[in-house]
């Protein structure tokens, strides 16, 4: 090989430096860990001013919560007067964090009182458009 090429290619590791090279990251991330916990702020109590500011804070956010909401249902409200309906199931159970594809079962549409899709079944596999 010529001098340029060794820069180009990467020097397989043995085992032995894998597992060196991965000891050394957790060791990193504990040690960082630590440092976290160290530097952490004791808790402390409230005072009544701060309860009042967290409690107008949460207020806002569930008023604006709402207005999602009705965002949401007028925008539902406006397809159902263009007679455009879609319809779904929901399950109960939650889907597992490492779940990347898109799952909807009993899946109808109606356009203008006409079904296009009835009780079908779709799932969009992670990485298809």
């Amino acid at each position: 090989m010529g001098q340029g090429e060794e820069d180009l290619f990467e020097k397989k590791m043995t085992k032995e430096e894998r597992k060196a090279a991965k000891a050394a990251v957790k060791a990193a991330k504990s040690k960082e860990k630590k440092v976290k916990k160290e530097k952490a702020e004791p808790v402390k109590e409230l005072t009544e001013e701060e309860r009042a500011m967290a409690s107008l804070k949460l207020a806002d956010q569930r008023a604006n919560a709402n207005s999602e909401e009705s965002k949401r249902a007028a925008a539902l409200d406006k397809l159902s007067e263009d007679n455009i309906i879609c319809t779904y199931a929901q399950e109960k159970k939650a889907p597992a964090a490492t779940d990347k594809d898109i799952n909807v079962s009993e899946v109808t549409v109606t356009f203008h009182g006409k079904p296009l899709i009835e009780d079908s079944d779709i799932t969009i596999n992670y990485g298809n458009r």
